[in-house]
C-alpha cells in the first residue's frame, strides 16, 4: 500500500500537480472499489447496458436474459442488411 502511494505521488508530481493527502489516502479505496468491479464481471454472466438486461454468452454474445439462444445484435444486423438492399 505504501509503493502503491508512492506510485501516485510521483506520478502527480511528474504531471506538475502533487496530490493530497486526502488524495493518497483514497488509494487502497479506489484500488479495492476496482477489483471488486473486476471480481464481479468473472463471476456474473449478467450485464445491463443502456437500461437493457442482457446475458453474456458463449464466445461473448449478447443475449436476452429470456431468450435461449437468439444474439441480441444478430436481429439489428440483419435490418441493416436488408435496408441496405
Amino acid at each position: 500500500l505504501i509503493l502503491r502511494g508512492v506510485i501516485d505521488g510521483a506520478s502527480g508530481l511528474c504531471l506538475g500537480r502533487a496530490f493530497s493527502y486526502l488524495e493518497l489516502g483514497a488509494t487502497p479505496l479506489r484500488d479495492l472499489a476496482l477489483a471488486l468491479v473486476w471480481w464481479r464481471g468473472l463471476t456474473t454472466d449478467r450485464v445491463r447496458w443502456r437500461g437493457n438486461s442482457l446475458r453474456v454468452g458463449a464466445g461473448t454474445v449478447l443475449l436476452r436474459p429470456d431468450a435461449a439462444s437468439a444474439p441480441v445484435l444478430r436481429q439489428a444486423d440483419d435490418e441493416q442488411h436488408s435496408a441496405a438492399a
